[in-house]
Formats: C-alpha cells, structure tokens, sequence
C-alpha cells in the first residue's frame, strides 16, 4: 500500500498543480519529501529527502521572507494590490527591489534551473525509477505555478517588470548554458535525464520570461507532456551503460565537513 499512496499523492499533485494554489507550495514539498523517507531501508532516498528538505526549505524560508517584505512595503498581501501600491512611488526603491527576488526565488530553486540543477540529478540517480519522475515532474510545475503566480499582472508596475523579467532571462540563459555544458559530461544516465529535466526548467522560465507567465493555460498541457517525458526518459536510462567503473558507486552526498561548510557558504550567499 505504500508505493500505491505515493504514486496516487504524486500523480494527483501533477493533475491539480496547474490550477493550485501557490500557497500549496510547502504542502507539496512536504508531500514529496515524504514520499522520499518512508522506507528506512532505502538510503539513496534517505539522502534525497533530507538534500530536498534542506534546500527546498531554505528556499521556501527565503521566498515567505520576501513576500513578506513586500506585505509590509505595500500594506496587502494580494499580488494585484501590491503592484497598484508600489506604483505609487511611495515606498522606499531597495525595499522592494529586494523583496521581490526573494519572493521568486523557490519557483527558481523548484524549475530546476541551473545553479539548482543538482537536485533533479540526485532524485534520478537515487530514487526508484517508478517514483523519481513523478516526485519531479511535479516539483517542477508546482515551481512554475509559483512564478506565474507572484507575477500575475506585473506589468502594471513597469520598474518591477523590468526587473522580474530581466532576473527570469539571466536564470534563464545561465540554465541553458549550464545545462548544456554539464549534459555531454554525465557519466550516469539517471543524471543525463536530470539534466534534460533542468533544461526543460530553463524552457519554462524563457517562456515566462517572455511575458507568458498570466497565462496559465499552458500549464496544464506542459505538466502532461513533462510527467510523460521524465517517465519515458527515466526507464529508458536503467538499460543504458554507465561510464564509471562497476565497483564505483558514484554517491549522491559527500559527507566530509569541508564539503558541508562550502554548501553552507554558498547558502548564505545566497541569502545575502
């Protein structure tokens, strides 16, 4: 029973995330990663649940920081007023111009984009094939939810669009040249399509990018073709050759203090 409660969770996440909303984002990350944790015997997916919950949590914890921010700048917590408010010029440029990266900020981490795309080559290499690109596909579309969502009618604010929208075609171009470059040097197939995946992610944010994001009704088929394409990929990976020694095991975490400190450091980087 328990595989069969994952799968019916995930694919029930997949087939209502496009209409959802966004304020699901930590429902569905939790989902997930308990999906990821609940065979103890399984320590690949032990290791993936926990790289997930850290990750996907500081994000979400930076991203609930921003929107507050923009709560507090604007007096409401509801996009469409906000940019009506800040339209005014009233509140002071660094404020929300600081505020509404962070609020972005865990759709980028969930899209898969490079520096993000990590994760989606950890869940493939380490989960079942059954069970990895469904926990993916819909991470990814609830990410894409999320910045359709915070950027619903942003053009109303011209100085905010130009930002947003710059931000989303520098994700974009870095997740493109970044994904290219790693695909040709995966040595395991499971992170080939983990590459494959974050690409997808980096189409996603172009397409947003390019003032796409209102409209969601792409969402429902994208979310159809990416949950089809990760399960095609991902079961077709488990018969091709892997280009690493057999009594190699390439493990998804180091564990060595110093590799802990370097991804704390990149961490708080990244928060500023």
């Amino acid at each position: 029973m328990g595989p069969a409660g994952a799968l019916v969770a995930l694919a029930a996440g997949i087939g209502l995330a496009p209409g959802a909303n966004p304020g699901w984002t930590p429902l569905v990350v939790g989902v997930v990663v308990a999906a990821l944790a609940r065979d103890g015997d399984e320590l690949l997916h032990g290791e993936c649940a926990l790289k997930l919950l850290w990750v996907m949590g500081s994000a979400i914890a930076l991203s609930w920081a921003g929107l507050e921010l923009l709560a507090l700048a604007t007096g409401t917590p509801y996009v469409l007023e906000q940019w009506a408010v800040l339209g005014l010029g009233l509140e002071p440029t660094f404020l929300w111009s600081t505020a509404l990266p962070l609020s972005l900020l865990i759709g980028l981490v969930l899209l898969g984009g490079a520096p993000f795309h990590f994760w989606l080559g950890d869940v493939f290499q380490g989960v079942r094939p059954w069970l990895a690109p469904l926990a993916a596909a819909t991470l990814q579309i609830t990410g894409a939810v999320w910045l359709a969502a915070r950027l619903q009618s942003v053009n109303q604010f011209p100085p905010g669009a130009q930002l947003a929208w710059g931000l989303l075609r520098i994700a974009a171009w870095v997740a493109f040249a970044a994904g290219a470059a790693t695909l040709g040097s995966q040595r395991r197939p499971e992170r080939r399509v983990g590459t494959l995946a974050s690409l997808n992610g980096a189409l996603v944010l172009a397409l947003i990018a390019a003032g796409r994001g209102p409209e969601t009704a792409w969402l429902v088929n994208w979310a159809a073709h990416l949950a089809l394409a990760l399960t095609g990929a991902s079961t077709l990976a488990r018969f091709l050759p892997v280009s690493t020694p057999a009594g190699l095991g390439a493990p998804i975490l180091r564990r060595h203090p110093l590799a802990a400190l370097a991804g704390l450091f990149s961490l708080f980087s990244l928060a500023g």
